[in-house]
């Protein structure tokens, strides 16, 4: 496995003579893949500031974020670089700008979106600037991205399969349910893994691969782990984090339900109006959105440190097992948004109260 410093010796060196790039820091680094900030001197002597992303030839065998049936097709990651290409290519919504790509290597250049005054939605919502008019505006984006998804054909080849994504996506998930609930389980993951109608989609859909500006114009990015699975997947898993943003109080309670109902409705007739007599599954909204939250909020590791400024690591994870338990009642389900969002209302101000612990079921 390369360094940093062999992954940017490696990427320097792709470059013509008349190119030039300075790398900086590293911006993220994931599973897939890393990314790093620098910039970028073109042919012309232009320069523009640029995230470098750089997609992993292979993971190791010791990963920890892969369970052992995953390794094989992750172990041949770089395939996510091509496809997240070619999925950006077909859509019609806001993508960053890419100003060189070395398919080969799995290299990509692209315009940061800093200079544009862009800025990562889940960095907004930490620092309580995110600009309410981004809810519409992406609740239509997450539309038109599912449609035309739907609708792209041939040249898209998956890195893992569905079945593999669920069991890490909905790990936690099984966790909660694994004594006495294993009813709702089968049903949602035969909703999520056998769609009536399949095709690809973006699951992947969440606050750290979005980027908005003062006047809520969004930028989506990272499509490499696209698979084919439940269409219906897409908004609930984008406001599965928001609901924990709001649980834990990074976001506020008011302007967090505002924020989510908005972006529900838009996203609806946004694809009403593309698929006309559409109706959203308010239960698999449900029972998605509380499994994103739960992915994010007990295993903490795909959150930014910052979200337990206002509310300690253990209580975030107390609320959100307890949250589980509400919506996953062996009697009483909850099954409708407005009860999902009555409960989020509750669990957030128990949570702002402090010492917040997950009552035992009976």
């Amino acid at each position: 496995m390369k360094n940093d410093e062999d992954i940017k010796k490696m990427i320097i060196g792709l470059l013509s003579k008349d190119e030039k790039l300075e790398l900086k820091d590293k911006l993220a680094g994931g599973v897939i893949s890393d990314v790093f900030n620098g910039v970028y001197t073109d042919t012309e002597g232009e320069q523009h500031n640029v995230a470098v992303k750089y997609t992993k030839e292979n993971i190791s065998v010791n990963n920890h974020f892969c369970a052992l049936e995953e390794r094989e097709h992750l172990s041949v990651a770089a395939k996510s670089h091509t496809l997240d290409l070619e999925i950006k290519k077909r859509l019609s919504v806001t993508t960053p700008v890419v100003l060189r790509d070395f398919s080969k290597e799995k290299v990509t250049i692209m315009k940061n979106f800093i200079d544009d005054g862009y800025e990562l939605m889940q960095d907004m919502i930490i620092n309580e600037n995110l600009p309410m008019v981004s809810s519409g505006k992406t609740g239509e984006a997450l539309a038109v991205v599912r449609y035309e998804m739907e609708n792209m054909e041939g040249g898209l080849t998956q890195l893992e399969s569905g079945d593999e994504q669920f069991h890490q996506r909905f790990y936690e998930l099984i966790a909660l349910l694994y004594n006495g609930r294993m009813n709702y389980l089968h049903s949602i993951m035969k909703e999520f893994l056998e769609p009536e109608n399949k095709s690809i989609t973006w699951t992947d859909g969440h606050p750290k691969n979005i980027a908005v500006n003062k006047n809520g114009d969004i930028i989506v990015f990272d499509f490499g782990r696209s698979i084919v699975c439940d269409q219906e997947y897409i908004l609930p898993n984008f406001l599965g984090q928001i609901s924990l943003f709001v649980i834990s109080n990074t976001m506020d309670l008011d302007f967090g339900i505002e924020y989510m109902q908005k972006c529900i409705k838009a996203y609806i007739d946004k694809y009403a109006e593309l698929v006309p007599g559409y109706e959203l599954d308010e239960k698999l909204f449900v029972q998605y959105s509380t499994a994103e939250l739960l992915h994010r909020g007990m295993s903490m590791r795909w959150i930014d440190a910052k979200i337990t400024e206002k509310s300690s690591e253990e209580e975030i994870k107390n609320a959100s097992m307890h949250f589980g338990d509400i919506v996953f009642d062996k009697e009483n389900p909850i099954v409708t948004i407005d009860s999902f969002i009555h409960v989020i209302k509750g669990v957030a101000r128990a949570i702002k109260k402090g010492s917040y612990k997950r009552p035992k079921i009976v």
